[in-house]
């Protein structure tokens, strides 16, 4: 008995260290990273150290996900900015899809980073068959640019504790102070969130706040006002309704868009809602960004719908939602031998 004892409880400690080991089923598992100013990672990753004139060669361009926000097919845009001094071929495969005559866009969803151990997903985009077609000089090495443009769109997703209070005069919680914002990774964080009044009015509890916007890195970021933007929000309305690298006929603003506001599971606050409720840069909801890439919005935003008296006051969870469009370049040299 006292065998059959100890055999069962083997057991038990082998199916236990199964159902608590590293599995990535677990409900905490792949929350994302938070703080972090990560978005995605561009470079050219394979270049030949030398190349005569007139030989062919292929270049690899790998980009990687690091930040909070998964990228759908077609959220990043790459094109060869000097194509004057090459022939290249582009050829669409399941990675990439050929976008006009001079780059691609990606042809698979690339997931965002897991944790900080555990980067995004990749991807390798080729150009090939490239051929430097400029002059040379004989007996001379010389070395040429290449240079690759990039593009992709990203979220970002800032969720804090807003206090829902009859007056200021709350013993609860404040709704006149710094409230604490924790971002998901992203090039672009709220960076701060002021609180200034929370009251009651009729049925509903109306609130000041101001929310502060920074951009990190040199890259470039831009947004526009899409057709969505103004039509009725709802949760699906929000998803459709997306930025574009490869849009070309709309107004772009070095700005952000305040995508949507959501309080609590009741009110969702996004498209010209933003701008009946926020001072925005430009309607319904673009909110430029300064010289320094940083920018504030101020907005008297409704906490509740038909409060009702007897819940008193408390916190809620809001969830700020910006979107735009992240722009840079990367160059690398390439030395051709004179013949």
């Amino acid at each position: 008995m006292k065998i059959q004892n100890i055999f069962f409880i083997f057991l038990l400690l082998i199916f236990v260290s199964g159902c608590t080991g590293g599995s990535r089923g677990g409900s905490d598992f792949g929350t994302g990273i938070t703080q972090s100013n990560a978005g995605v990672d561009f470079d050219i990753s394979k270049l030949p150290p030398k190349i005569s004139s007139g030989s062919q060669f292929d270049l690899e361009v790998t980009v990687v996900n690091k930040g909070s926000y998964s990228l759908q097919p077609g959220d990043v845009l790459l094109t060869m900015s000097n194509t004057k001094q090459f022939e290249f071929k582009l050829e669409s495969n399941s990675l990439q899809t050929v976008h006009e005559n001079n780059g691609f866009t990606n042809a698979r969803m690339l997931m965002k980073a897991l944790d900080k151990d555990v980067e995004g997903d990749s991807n390798a985009f080729y150009f090939s068959n490239l051929n430097y077609s400029s002059s040379t000089v004989r007996g001379e090495d010389i070395t040429v640019p290449i240079s690759i443009n990039s593009c992709y769109y990203y979220n970002t997703i800032a969720t804090l504790d807003i206090c829902v209070a009859k007056d200021i005069t709350s013993d609860i919680c404040s709704s006149n102070e710094i409230k604490k914002v924790v971002n998901q990774a992203a090039p672009v964080h709220v960076s701060g969130f002021k609180q200034e009044s929370s009251l009651l009015s009729g049925t509903d509890i109306n609130s000041n706040i101001i929310i502060f916007i920074s951009s990190y890195g040199n890259e470039k970021f831009e947004s526009y006002v899409t057709p969505d933007s103004t039509g009725q929000i709802t949760d699906n309305t929000l998803l459709s309704d997306r930025l574009d690298c490869t849009n070309t006929d709309k107004t772009k603003y070095s700005a952000v868009r305040l995508k949507s506001i959501r309080i609590g599971s009741d009110i969702l606050i996004g498209g010209k809602g933003i701008d009946t409720y926020c001072e925005v840069s430009a309607t319904p909801n673009i909110i430029q960004l300064d010289e320094n890439g940083a920018a504030s919005v101020s907005c008297a935003l409704p906490l509740t719908e038909n409060y009702m008296d007897g819940r008193g006051d408390y916190s809620e969870r809001m969830i700020i939602t910006l979107d735009y469009l992240v722009s840079d370049s990367v160059t690398k040299g390439l030395v051709v031998v004179g013949n």
